[in-house]
Parts: C-alpha cells; structure tokens; sequence
C-alpha cells in the first residue's frame, strides 16, 4: 500500500513540474511557450523536472518523464484550444515528446546520484558504526 501510494505521489510530482514549467516560462522568460525564448530554460527545467522525482523514488525512473510529458500537455492543450488559431500545434506535441528525452536524462541523473550515494551513506554508516 505504501508502494503505492508513493509511486502516485512522485507521478503527480512530476505532472506538477512538468506544468510548472509551463506556467513558470511567462513569469521568467516573458514567453507562452518555454521552447520560444533564447537560453536554456526550458532544458534546465525538463532536466531538473525528471531529476526530482527520480531522487525521491529511484525505483521507476523511466516512468517520471511521461509524468513531465503530462504535466506540460495539460497546460499546452488548453492553450491551443483557447488560444488564437495555432496551425503548428501539432509541431508543438512533437516538440514534447522529442524534449522528454531531457527529462528521461535529467530523471537518470537523479537515479544514479541516488545510487551512488545510497551506498556511500550506507558505507559510511556501516564504517561510523565500527
């Protein structure tokens, strides 16, 4: 049950950054979509929106970044379809989906650092305790 539960909380954390990073792009870039302003915000976001999770909850870290994909399809979708006509919104679903490698990258990060620093704080408390 705990299992669970926390594999739904993690994935609704991921839906949560993923539209974050939406939501976020008009307060810190001045633009609608995350992709159109020059920088690497939107990069820096995917990956950090798949590291978080995947630190949190190693186990099912491939999973995360469709959580990110998710997240960022609720708040596009809506805009597409309340918005101005948008020809190249299908364009703009490639684009998440092609980008969601960042986050699977940044959600492998967050599984290897947590390995690797699992067994170091394991180690170091198997040596503490000696």
């Amino acid at each position: 049950m705990k299992a669970k539960l926390t594999f739904w909380l993690v994935f609704g954390l991921s839906v949560a950054l993923g539209a974050l990073i939406w939501i976020g792009s008009r307060r810190f870039t001045g633009n609608v979509e995350p992709w159109d302003p020059p920088g690497y915000y939107w990069h820096i976001g995917l990956l950090v929106a798949g590291f978080i999770p995947a630190l949190l909850s190693p186990q099912r870290f491939w999973l995360w970044p469709l959580g990110v994909l998710l997240g960022q399809v609720i708040i596009f979708v809506p805009g597409v379809i309340q918005g101005p006509p948008a020809p190249l919104w299908p364009l703009g679903i490639v684009f998440l989906v092609v980008y969601s490698i960042v986050a699977f990258v940044g959600s492998f990060l967050g599984w290897a650092s947590r390995r690797l620093f699992g067994r170091m704080l394991v180690s170091s408390e198997l040596h503490h305790d000696a």
